[in-house]
């Protein structure tokens, strides 16, 4: 949650439990609404030694804070990041300049490792603009390609409005440190959105369909004005058919959706 005066805090909507951090006002702009992008969790923030990870908008940069600190800090300036996670008590970052995933050192701000994206296939003609997320699997570290393609102009054709044209989910190599394109993740879903991308198994969730990806609208098109949030939907990873998972009426949701995941 956000207040008035750029202040992040953690909210648990089952609980009302916060979690208190530092003040964002030095490190961000007082038009706060239009850069929050992602925060990203090292552990549940029940934890005491957690880290928690805030990309910002504005310059796809990020800033971090740990337990007790008193100030945010900035990841390695020279990076251009586009999403992150924490994955075997490392923190990887998707950067978008380099055209790399790194691994980067919290502590000592240096890029310990890096990983480049894999050679993507093109998708259907006419199609654009790619957006990549990072999701930790069961057996590997995950880099998904979310394909967008311009669906129309709005408002007197002054803003192109994208709508997602399909996924492409590639899995980690460690040993080779190479990218190998997946089509099914088993049992598994993912998560992606505003928040940090997840994977989950479907048999903990009898209404939701296994090797399917399940995305909601994280555009920032006109993102201080009420609009349709049409792009959210269900993608199949093995035959690349599209679903939706709620009416009509969740396409009129302000702001950008996110999903809930409770923790017991």
């Amino acid at each position: 949650m956000v207040d008035n005066i750029p202040h992040l805090y953690p909210l648990n909507p089952f609980s009302g439990a916060v979690v208190h951090l530092p003040h964002l006002w030095a490190n961000c702009s007082p038009v706060f609404d239009e850069y929050l992008f992602k925060v990203v969790w090292s552990a549940k923030p029940t934890d005491p030694n957690f880290v928690i990870v805030f990309l910002k908008r504005d310059a796809y940069s990020a800033v971090y804070c740990r337990t007790g600190d008193a100030r945010w800090k900035l990841i390695h300036d020279s990076l251009e990041l586009s999403d992150a996670i924490f994955y075997k008590e490392k923190l990887y970052v998707v950067d978008d300049e380099e055209g790399c995933v790194a691994a980067v050192d919290l502590l000592h701000q240096d890029v310990v490792e890096e990983i480049r994206m894999p050679e993507l296939v093109a998708f259907a003609r006419g199609s654009h603009l790619e957006r990549m997320y990072l999701a930790a699997g069961p057996s590997g570290l995950l880099f998904i390609v979310r394909q967008m393609k311009r669906s129309r102009y709005c408002s007197q054709g002054r803003n192109v409005k994208l709508q997602t044209g399909g996924f492409k989910v590639f899995e980690l190599d460690e040993t080779t440190t190479k990218w190998n394109e997946t089509k099914s993740l088993g049992d598994g879903m993912l998560f992606l959105g505003l928040n940090e991308s997840m994977w989950l198994p479907s048999s903990n969730f009898k209404e939701c369909k296994g090797n399917c990806i399940y995305f909601t609208d994280d555009s920032s098109y006109n993102i201080r004005r009420p609009i349709l949030r049409e792009d959210s939907g269900i993608f199949h990873l093995e035959d690349g058919r599209f679903g939706s998972f709620y009416g009509d009426s969740t396409k009129r949701l302000y702001p950008n959706p996110v999903w809930v995941v409770p923790h017991p």
